[in-house]
This record gives C-alpha cells, sequence and structure tokens, in this order.
C-alpha cells in the first residue's frame, strides 16, 4: 500500500525560506572568510605588537594554555622543529653550493670518485691503477681476454687486504667465489681430472 504526503503550502514556504537562510549563511561565510584573509596580516602586525609590550601577560597565557593543553602543545613545538631543522638543512645546502661554486671546486665528478674510491678502497692512485694496467698488456692474466675500460677489477685479498693485481669481472668474481687457493687449487683439479674421461 502506498502513501503519498502532499505538502502542504505552509510547509513548501517554510523549507524556501530556510533554504533562502542556508544560502545567506553560506554567502556571509565566504564573505567573512574573505575578510579574515585580507585582516590576516594586520591582524598577525597588531598581535606582535601587544605581545611585545604585554611580555609577561602573553608569556603567562601561553604557559596557561600549555598545561590545559599538553598534548598540542608537543605536538606544536614537533611540528616546529621540524621546520627548523629543515630550514636549517636548507641553508646547510645552500652555504654548501655557494661554497663549492666560490672556491671552485667543482661536483664530484665521475673521475673524482673513481679517484676517490681507489684511494679509499685499494689505497691506490690512479697513477699506480694506470701502471697495473698497462703491466698486463691490456688482457685478464688468468682468462687472456681483452680488459674493457669499465669492466677492469682491482683483485684484492679480503683477509690482508693486499692488492694481488687486475682482472677482468668475471675471473675476479670467480676468484672471489673460491675464496682461497686451496679451493681454487681443488677447483682446478676437478676441472683436469673431468675434461680426461
Amino acid at each position: 500500500m502506498l502513501v503519498f504526503t502532499l505538502m502542504s503550502e505552509d510547509m513548501k514556504s517554510k523549507t524556501t525560506l530556510w533554504r533562502e537562510k542556508k544560502r545567506l549563511d553560506l554567502e556571509w561565510v565566504a564573505k567573512e572568510k574573505e575578510r579574515y584573509e585580507k585582516d590576516k596580516e594586520r591582524r598577525r602586525e597588531y598581535m606582535r605588537g601587544y605581545q611585545q609590550k604585554n611580555k609577561e601577560k602573553a608569556n603567562e597565557a601561553n604557559r596557561r594554555w600549555r598545561a590545559k593543553n599538553p598534548e598540542k602543545s608537543r605536538e606544536y613545538f614537533r611540528l616546529k622543529a621540524r621546520e627548523r631543522y629543515k630550514l636549517k638543512n636548507e641553508e646547510c645546502r645552500a652555504y654548501g653550493r655557494e661554497y663549492y661554486y666560490r672556491t671552485g671546486k667543482s661536483k664530484r665528478t665521475p673521475e673524482r670518485r673513481f679517484k676517490e674510491a681507489l684511494k679509499r678502497n685499494y689505497g691506490l692512485t690512479v697513477e699506480q691503477y694506470n701502471q697495473m694496467v698497462s703491466d698486463t698488456g691490456g688482457k685478464c692474466p688468468i682468462c687472456t681476454d681483452e680488459l674493457v675500460q669499465g669492466r677492469i677489477h682491482v683483485d684484492h685479498c679480503h683477509t690482508t687486504g693486499r692488492v694481488r693485481g687486475i682482472l677482468c669481472g668475471n675471473c675476479n668474481s670467480a676468484e672471489g667465489f673460491l675464496r682461497t687457493s686451496e679451493n681454487a687449487h681443488r677447483m682446478y683439479q676437478y676441472m683436469l681430472a673431468n675434461e680426461k674421461t
């Protein structure tokens, strides 16, 4: 069974009035927001001046608010600290960039990174590295393949840190997997035994 309710004229007029009031309210809110945005800076200046003149009063009000709202206060100070850290970080970065440009030091180029890595990891200079490469005659001492620039590896002992020589990437990896010369010898014997059969 369907029940139809008809809206009386009185109800219609009340609804229309309510809608009009709501529209006017929304317009008023929008105008207030706009006015608030315009006045925000002026009010800020006024409040700064007031707080400067009445420091004790302002500090007391702040203390009372912090005592009432410890959670909000902690969150506020956490956000402020994060902002300060971000700003300080940016200042440091900007200073670093300015220092590099002022002193004429360029940013870390691939050549410079390579030079630093050689010194840090193996204690070698670029000249020593180039000498080692030329001593091999441009060939890997183990597999005798051509040494390709960018795939040349410095072979060193992981226990003592002593540099042994220059190898190609494959031989350096194989030598690293074998770990000791005894394992390498056993591998050699194993390969010889299986080649004969």
